[in-house]
């Protein structure tokens, strides 16, 4: 199991981003890891892949909410 940890940013002309670190569960980064952010309101769903030291970021999203998995 990975845990994910994540940060919202707010943009300009209602873009955004949302950024984290995927850990497993010893806590040690996780590259690799398919990220999935969704936003029900919009029905909207992206995926992104972890990279170095566990990191993803997620950029260019339309504004709103998003659960991350």
């Amino acid at each position: 199991m990975s845990t994910v940890t994540a940060a919202a940013a707010q943009a300009a002309d209602d873009r955004g981003s949302v950024q984290g670190v995927v850990n497993d569960a010893s806590g040690k980064p996780v590259v690799g890891a398919m990220v999935k952010l969704t936003n029900a309101d919009r029905r909207l769903t992206f995926m992104v892949v972890s990279q170095d030291q566990g990191r993803f970021d997620a950029g260019d999203l339309p504004a709103g909410q998003y659960v991350v998995q």
